[in-house]
């Protein structure tokens, strides 16, 4: 939302004698961040790491192998490139060597995408042009959005295998499998306050909207993690809601993209 707002992720790491220094560089590609730091014995012995988040600092991976291997040492004035389409690095000065030193996070290429994802009715056969939300009460969740084919009598709805349905579903056209990212556009008039999704394996089960957890990140490519292969039966189940604002006797349209990323 352009800076209007900002909401709480996970904690990475609390900055202490121990661990500190944080760092962020940006994969401009993907949206991933990565967090370079320095971990260890403060004036002591101080190594370099990092952590990774693909889903916006939601979550987190491991701790990566140490970055400066053999040069541990009271490290100062950690720094990187900060944004980057090619390669992530991360700089540092010994003090007991009295050198700049530095390391490669991540080498990283521009990603090609493709447009073989396409998004079909619930029974995986028809393109799907439209997905409406019905109206709700301000600050209230609408969980049960429909599509243009399957219309609002067959509404996403919840339960076990065999009894939930999506609001739409996703087959990958193509000849390869590809992992499946979004670009959804802020809504008209500020009408929701945020909106979640969830991607399922075919007719899978989806048993109440407190499953639907991802947040939406508006207005960016972004990754969510899940692969779809090619054909009939690798079909995947689009699960979504929105939480509305407190504006009451509005409306509001937003798009969806769904896009490949190539291997």
């Amino acid at each position: 939302n352009r800076g209007l707002g900002f909401s709480q992720k996970t904690n990475l790491f609390d900055n202490n004698s121990t661990v500190m220094m944080p760092v962020p560089i940006i994969d401009e590609n993907n949206g991933d961040i990565y967090v370079a730091y320095l971990r260890g014995s403060l004036a002591n012995q101080m190594n370099v790491y990092y952590k990774k988040s693909v889903n916006g600092g939601d979550n987190w991976s491991s701790e990566s192998s140490n970055l400066s291997p053999g040069t541990a040492d009271d490290h100062k004035s950690l720094r990187g490139n900060l944004l980057s389409t090619e390669r992530l690095y991360i700089v540092w000065y010994n003090d007991d060597l009295n050198d700049i030193m530095g390391n490669t996070i991540a080498d990283i290429k521009p990603l090609s995408f493709s447009n073989a994802i396409e998004i079909r009715s619930q029974n995986y056969t028809s393109q799907v042009s439209s997905i409406i939300f019905p109206e709700g009460a301000p600050e209230s969740t609408v969980s049960h959005p429909y599509n243009n084919i399957d219309g609002v009598g067959n509404s996403q709805i919840f339960g076990d295998v065999g009894i939930a349905k999506p609001v739409v579903t996703l087959y990958n056209s193509g000849a390869s499998t590809l992992t499946i990212w979004y670009n959804i556009t802020t809504f008209a008039n500020g009408i929701i306050s945020d909106e979640y999704y969830l991607i399922n394996n075919k007719g899978a089960a989806c048993n109440s909207a407190d499953n639907i957890i991802n947040s939406v990140i508006f207005d960016i490519n972004t990754s969510t993690g899940s692969t779809i292969a090619a054909g009939a039966g690798n079909e995947k189940d689009l699960y979504l809601k929105i939480n509305l604002n407190s504006l009451a006797g509005r409306s509001g349209n937003s798009t969806l993209t769904i896009l490949g990323e190539m291997p």
